[in-house]
């Protein structure tokens, strides 16, 4: 069969009309519907945001006459409860910090009082064991004295040994107890050099391990000795 161009051009005829035919009874009423269905879609979205954009300035409206239309006493009573709530949230803060630096100040006394109390308390067991070392020591320096005295002058009296045996407590409780007091005073920081100041009026008497009473011992004993030499 021979190649006819007539019989193409029949068929791209027929061809061009028959999509003509599906375009108009197809495609065409498909794209109507989907352009008033989009169109009508927008619309509502138009109106729905018109609305709440008209409720939306109804309502500042209506706030904005509300505010305009407060008083003098409604101002007043909303300042005097905004004073009153700022008022109360002072009182309980200023209240929970009082009772913080209470408990905290009460600590550190409680503290203070445990550490003055060890420090009596330790004061007074060195000051015996002082005292029994300025005894002994005492009585050792008297019999090096006595026996000093009786080479010396050939003769012995029991007031000479007790003129020799108080003089001799006297100087060695006197020295101890200044090298007991600078030893101890040199060995405080200064947060303790503080303290023991404190315990000053605390104690009556600063008693740095018991030195002031040694002190207040050998300056009775040192009395007493030229009160002997004296009247004797």
């Amino acid at each position: 069969m021979g190649f006819d161009p007539l019989n193409l051009k029949d068929a791209s005829v027929q061809f061009e009309q028959s999509m003509g035919r599906v375009i108009d009874e197809r495609l065409a009423p498909l794209f109507d519907r989907s352009i008033n269905h989009v169109s009508q879609e927008l619309s509502s979205v138009i109106q729905e945001a018109g609305a709440q954009v008209d409720r939306n300035i109804a309502l500042l409206s209506d706030e904005i006459h509300n505010q305009r239309s407060m008083t003098k006493d409604d101002i007043r009573s909303l300042i005097d409860y905004a004073t009153l709530q700022l008022g109360s949230a002072l009182d309980q803060r200023i209240t929970t910090i009082k009772q913080e630096t209470s408990e905290l100040i009460n600590q550190k006394v409680e503290l203070l009082k445990s550490e003055l109390n060890d420090a009596a308390a330790l004061s007074r067991k060195t000051m015996l064991s002082n005292v029994l070392i300025s005894i002994f020591a005492a009585l050792f320096m008297a019999g090096i004295g006595l026996v000093y005295k009786q080479v010396s002058s050939g003769d012995l009296s029991l007031l000479s040994l007790f003129r020799v045996s108080l003089m001799s407590c006297a100087t060695f409780t006197f020295v101890l107890s200044m090298l007991k007091f600078i030893q101890r005073w040199r060995n405080m920081n200064q947060s303790k050099k503080g303290v023991a100041t404190i315990a000053i009026g605390y104690f009556g008497i600063l008693k740095p391990n018991g030195a002031g009473v040694l002190l207040a011992l050998s300056v009775c004993l040192v009395a007493t000795c030229v009160a002997a030499y004296h009247f004797l």
